[in-house]
This record gives structure tokens, sequence and C-alpha cells, in this order.
């Protein structure tokens, strides 16, 4: 009778062993990949994950170009609305603007930018090769895709805007305002288990709905809308990702 307890206790031991084994095998990968744990986070269902595309995803040096409109409020600090307009891409030959209004792209007489600025009335963006010698800057009028390269030396267009400012110096955060003011789309980092940043909408002026929309790896990302509200735009360190939504 002993030496059957023996054997029973012996037996456990092993059992203990293995699972033990098994559990380590299992866990190790998890917590050494991130990927493959917001992969299995998102499969069980415990991190949202809504739909999304990589856009241009054999191309580098991809930048999301925003433009923002600022709404003056009788009763509160003015909102800012983030309309994403260009996809820029810094070829070897030249610098391509993906239009995300129409389906068309621009290239600019430009070997490079270092600097956007846009139009007061949000209607134009100059780009400007800080490098060349002289400077060279290009204009684009968004509605028309219209190109105008500058004089050399020349970064002022003769229309209204600050043309000596970078566009993107406060586009992040949660100041992301639809074009039509209706919606507010917030991408929040935080260190997390599963990701690194959580992409979120609510309806404005309505911040306790909010809908889970996606949750990413790497540093948060710079957001903006399409101009129809049909979709957000992301932008960080592993590309441009467009992320339909559906209201």
């Amino acid at each position: 009778m002993s030496h059957h307890h023996k054997r029973e206790q012996r037996n456990a031991r092993i059992i203990a062993l293995v699972l033990a084994i098994v559990l380590v095998a299992v866990s190790v990968p998890l917590f050494a990949n991130p990927s493959l744990r917001l992969g299995v986070a998102e499969g069980i269902g415990a991190v949202p994950d809504g739909e999304r595309e990589e856009l241009f995803p054999d191309a580098v040096g991809l930048e999301l170009v925003i433009v923002v409109e600022e709404i003056p409020l009788e009763t509160s600090l003015p909102i800012e609305r983030y309309t994403a307009v260009y996809v820029a891409e810094r070829s070897p030959d030249a610098v391509v603007l993906h239009d995300l209004v129409v389906e068309r792209d621009l290239t600019l007489p430009l070997p490079r930018y270092d600097r956007i600025a846009a139009a007061a009335d949000r209607s134009a963006v100059m780009l400007v090769d800080e490098q060349a010698d002289p400077v060279q800057a290009v204009l684009v009028t968004i509605a028309t895709g219209d190109v105008r390269p500058l004089p050399p030396g020349q970064t002022d267009p003769g229309i209204p805007g600050d043309w000596a400012t970078d566009i993107f110096a406060g586009s992040a955060g949660c100041n992301g305002v639809s074009p039509s003011g209706n919606w507010v789309a917030c991408a929040v980092g935080s260190p997390r288990v599963f990701g690194d940043w959580e992409l979120y909408v609510h309806p404005a002026g309505r911040s306790k709905d909010k809908e889970r929309v996606l949750r990413g790896l790497g540093s948060t990302p710079i957001l903006g809308w399409a101009a129809d509200d049909s979709a957000v735009y992301l932008q960080h360190e592993n590309g441009v990702l467009k992320v339909p939504l559906d209201f």
C-alpha cells in the first residue's frame, strides 16, 4: 500500500513538472515577443482589434500631412480639427504626395523637404527644402493638386499663412476632432502588457461614450481624420495606417 502511494506521488510530481515545462515553453515566447503577445490578446478578444490597412508598405520615409483648423468657441478654449490630406513619400529621386482625398499622386520638384507649412485657410501646403542653396519651396493647392515651385530663396507664396511653422508641431493626443466636428479620436499610450497604445473614438462632448477601436505597438502615433469622417489615419515609426470607421 505504501509502495503504491509513493508511486502515485512520483507520477504526480512528473505530471506537475511536465505542466510547468509546458507553461514555461508557452510563456517565455509570449513575454519575449510583444507582437505575438498582442496577437494572442486580439485573438481571444482581450483588446480591440479593429480593421486597419497599412498604406504603401514597401515605401520608406513616409509622413502623414495633416492640416489643422482652429474653431473658436464662446464658452471654452478653441477646438482643433485635424484632417489628413496627403501621405508624403521621400523617394530616391523626388518627393511624392499621395493624395488621401482623390486618387492621384503629385511628384514635386524637390529632392527632399525639411518643413511643411500651411495656408491660413488650409487651402494649400508648402514644402520647403532648407538644405538647398538657395532654399527651395513648392506650394501645393489641395483642392486642385496644382504644384507651383517658388523662386529660389523664396519661402512666402504671397497668401496668408504661418509659413515659418511646421504643421506637425501640435498634431497628437486627444485633439483629433473630425472635420465635421462630430467626433473625437484619441491615440493614448500607456505601459500595458498587450500593446503600447490604444485608439478610441467618441462623439464630441461625450467622452464617456468612447468606442475602443485598435491596440498597437510602438510610439503613440500622430493622427488625422479623413475629410469625410470615414476613417482615421495613424502615423508612427512602423508606417502609416488607415483605420476605417463605421458610425
